[in-house]
C-alpha cells in the first residue's frame, strides 16, 4: 500500500512541475518569439 502512495506522491509532483515550471516557460519563450517575428515584419514592411 505504500508504494502506491508513494507512485501516486510522486505523479503528482511530477505533474505540479510540468504546470507550474515548463508550461509558463513555453509560453514566455513562445511569446518572445511572435515578438521578434512581429518585429522583423514591421522593419521588413518599412523598406
Amino acid at each position: 500500500m505504500g508504494e502506491i502512495v508513494a507512485a501516486a506522491a510522486y505523479r503528482a509532483v511530477g505533474q505540479a512541475a510540468l504546470y507550474l515550471l515548463i508550461l509558463p516557460a513555453e509560453l514566455i519563450a513562445l511569446g518572445y518569439l511572435v515578438y521578434i517575428a512581429a518585429g522583423v515584419f514591421r522593419e521588413w514592411r518599412k523598406k
